[in-house]
């Protein structure tokens, strides 16, 4: 509702991974939201009935990543579906989206950019796996910010790491979206 109202021609992008069925068709019908994420089949069919079969969804599948030590917060145990999940999901969304995303996320506040690559190369794995078309690509958040007495990449270093580790891993063609989420507030 803030988003739209602070910006009315914004594209906006529903990422939290479960949605009341009441949020989805809310946020589809009076805010235009066609992006959404997912991580489950369940979370799958409840966006494809409460937007009424839609044709112009962009759904993008949430992949869970290995644990990250080097994390302040690893979120591999609580968001994201499986490597095999991910590409049956990815299967299954395919025929339902207009544009098909694939996300994840390395954890809050890294201590090491070099999780990237590794979460670009599992990335590509299971869409070789899935078979099918993905056209987007988001990295998720986890930049860190510097606070004291903390030694973190800077976001400068972090996207240079994702840039070459998009073109090693061949996943250049696609929409690349981050979510700095931390960087921007802090």
């Amino acid at each position: 509702r803030l988003v739209r109202a602070h910006a009315p021609k914004a594209e906006i992008y529903f990422m939290h991974p479960v949605k009341t069925p009441e949020a989805i068709r809310e946020a589809y019908y009076r805010y235009g939201v066609r992006h959404f994420v997912l991580d489950c089949e369940d979370e799958l069919y409840k966006i494809i009935r409460e937007t009424g079969l839609a044709t112009d969804l962009k759904l993008h599948v949430r992949l869970a990543l290995p644990k990250n030590k080097g994390a302040t917060i690893d979120l591999s145990s609580k968001f994201g579906a499986t490597p095999m999940e991910t590409a049956e999901l990815l299967r299954k969304c395919r025929t339902v989206s207009e544009k098909l995303g694939l996300c994840f996320h390395v954890g809050t506040q890294i201590s090491d950019a070099t999780v990237f690559t590794q979460a670009l190369m599992l990335a590509k794995s299971v869409i070789a796996d899935s078979g099918v078309k993905v056209d987007m690509l988001d990295v998720g958040g986890g930049f860190p910010v510097f606070y004291t007495g903390e030694n973190v990449p800077s976001i400068e270093t972090c996207m240079d790491v994702i840039r070459k580790g998009v073109r090693k891993a061949g996943l250049e063609h696609m929409e690349l979206l981050a979510e700095p989420g931390r960087c921007l507030v802090a």
